[in-house]
């Protein structure tokens, strides 16, 4: 939104990164010191990725455990782990490839997750008398 309103639309829509571009407009006279801001800005675009990428790992080897039954999680980090680096091998070939999986795969598979699967879930939790706390 910030980029639109500064940059405009058309200018927004043809950066890969709206937001990386405008942290390279920021200029900060009164800082000598930090005389690019973007590589300020990207190391804390970095750290949060990566906190972000730990937590959905960590939920998702915690929801694993839970659902099979174990007592503690830590067996199956490395399992897990191994998983998810031979998928993220899999990956687009271009940037062109991403943006049109995110344009026609991504939608249709986001309402079938968030609205089939949570519809399912509400059913069988109906059907089974599940009550609320």
């Amino acid at each position: 939104m910030w980029c639109v309103g500064i940059a405009g639309a058309t200018e927004t829509a043809s950066c890969l990164f709206p937001t990386f571009s405008l942290a390279r407009l920021i200029k900060i006279t009164s800082l000598p010191i930090i005389e690019r801001q973007d590589a300020l800005f990207m190391v804390f675009w970095v750290a949060a990725m990566l906190l972000k990428i730990t937590a959905f790992f960590f939920a998702g080897v915690l929801c694993l455990s839970q659902w099979c039954n174990l007592r503690d999680f830590r067996p199956i980090i490395i399992p897990s782990m191994i998983l998810v680096m031979a998928l993220a091998r899999y990956n687009w070939k271009s940037i062109v490839d991403l943006f049109k999986f995110s344009e026609e795969v991504f939608p249709l598979s986001t309402l079938s997750i968030n609205f089939f699967l949570t519809l399912i879930l509400l059913l069988v939790a109906h059907l089974k008398g599940f009550k609320p706390r």
